[in-house]
């Protein structure tokens, strides 16, 4: 009877110990699966000048690991004190991100930003995305709206913008703008989806719903609705349009449009029973070309005597602007104009590429993209740099708002001005480019005599990719 009870416990020692064998391996693999999301280390070195808060920054960024939220994926920041006097160019060949500490309690921060900012371009050149300026003891910042206090909200926008780099204001006291950096860097290094895949797949399901709906109720198009006709007058010169855009008829078809327009002006004249003549703006020329070549499920006039130097001729489309009839249109036919629409937009939107501008390669066109206050309106070399050109410039129309507001205090103590809140800006946005039309309002949107729904323009027929 001893032998059978051995054999057995031998049998179930081996099988213990081939079970033990798996659970260690399996452990060991969970471990391992542990440690590689823990181990994720991310090597910094931090620089500034004495008491600028360097080391209660490195305190605080290695005090735990960071869970990034997107993917729950841990890093951990490794970071060393580097020499202000001794760093050079090659600094990110032994570490993964630079820090710059700027003390945000040590006036002039103007003076001290742009040095900052001469320092890394001068150390770096351009290329500055694994290096960000951290300002420091955000805290001690009084909030009155003061020289000093306008001078710290301007970092996020001035520095991006004017020296190319990120900045992020933390405090080591209260802890705000950690999450913040340790988010920017793990990103910057480590890149992750912006959106998780469940709420993509969502998006693309409702989108996909919404399209078929437009597709269903659109206006029809015509086949080959933007096919190239060969052209019925001749006008062999600008000088051959000068009877024609004079002639009682044309310039009954400019009033008409013109009442429509708050300056009672509009730069159009119907030259003859099928053209349409303004003056002559290259850049609209070449878009509309492009448009016309890249959307053909978008009717656009077709332009023509291209040898005309003063003047833009393009097919005159018979029917009204949308902001002539809409109010007289039903509710069912505004809901098919609006499905038609977003067919257009859908269509425009494919139409991508990495740098913002005209089809031309030329500089962002429209009032809003004129040179303001920032004295630069590009051509801008990336879209991050559009958006930087936009954040300043929104700060500045903000600062503009407030000091209008401050000034409108001094005069009035007595009364209560509410002061603008100041503009927040996201780096997680999409700032993907899709050509746009730029102008797509009421009195650009043409319901031809036939029922099909037009684009055109009076200034800018179609614009840029932003």
């Amino acid at each position: 009877m001893l032998g059978p009870v051995s054999n057995v416990n031998v049998k179930t020692q081996s099988q213990a110990l081939k079970t033990h064998q798996q659970l260690t391996s399996t452990r060991d693999i969970s471990t391992t699966t542990m440690a590689w999301r823990r181990s994720t280390e991310i090597r910094v070195v931090v620089y500034g000048e004495g008491a600028s808060g360097k080391s209660a920054l490195i305190q605080k960024l290695q005090m735990s690991p960071f869970v990034r939220p997107s993917d729950k994926r841990y890093f951990q920041f490794e970071l060393v004190e580097g020499d202000l006097n001794d760093r050079d160019s090659h600094v990110l060949r032994d570490f993964d991100f630079v820090l710059f500490t700027l003390d945000l309690h040590r006036p002039p921060i103007g003076l001290h930003s742009a040095e900052m900012v001469k320092l890394l371009l001068g150390t770096y050149g351009h290329d500055l995305s694994h290096i960000c300026v951290v300002g420091t003891k955000s805290d001690l910042v009084v909030q009155d709206h003061g020289a000093e206090d306008l001078e710290v909200r301007h970092l996020p926008t001035c520095l991006p913008f004017y020296g190319k780099v990120m900045y992020i204001a933390t405090s080591s006291v209260t802890s705000v703008g950690f999450d913040n950096l340790r988010s920017f860097i793990s990103n910057q290094l480590h890149p992750t989806r912006q959106y998780s895949i469940g709420t993509t797949l969502f998006n693309s399901f409702k989108e996909s719903i919404l399209d078929l709906i437009s597709s269903i109720f659109a206006l029809p198009i015509p086949e080959n609705v933007n096919i190239e006709t060969a052209d019925s007058y001749d006008l062999p010169d600008d000088d051959a349009l000068e009877p024609l855009w004079r002639s009682p008829e044309a310039i009954a078809h400019n009033q008409h449009l013109a009442q429509f327009s708050p300056t009672r002006t509009c730069p159009a004249w119907r030259i003859s029973p099928t053209l349409i003549a303004k003056p002559l703006k290259l850049l609209e020329w070449a878009n509309t070309v492009y448009a016309r070549r890249s959307f053909p499920g978008i009717p656009i006039p077709q332009p023509r005597y291209p040898h005309l130097k003063y003047w833009s001729v393009s097919d005159f489309v018979p029917g009204r602007m949308l902001l002539e009839c809409w109010g007289s249109l039903g509710a069912f036919m505004q809901f098919r104009i609006a499905c038609t629409l977003r067919c257009y937009v859908a269509q425009m939107r494919k139409a991508t590429r990495s740098i913002p501008g005209s089809v031309d390669g030329g500089h962002v066109s429209g009032n809003i993209f004129c040179p303001g206050t920032t004295g630069f309106h590009g051509p801008f070399e990336s879209a991050n740099r559009f958006r930087d050109w936009i954040n300043e410039g929104t700060f500045q129309g903000w600062l503009d708002i407030l000091v209008k507001a401050l000034q409108a205090r001094e005069r009035n103590p007595s009364e209560s001005i509410p002061l603008p809140d100041q503009p927040l800006f996201s780096t997680s946005t999409d700032w993907s480019l899709v050509f746009v039309h730029g102008d797509l309002n009421l009195s650009n949107i043409i319901l031809a005599d036939d029922g099909v729904l037009s684009l055109r323009a009076l200034a800018h027929k179609f614009q840029d990719f932003i």
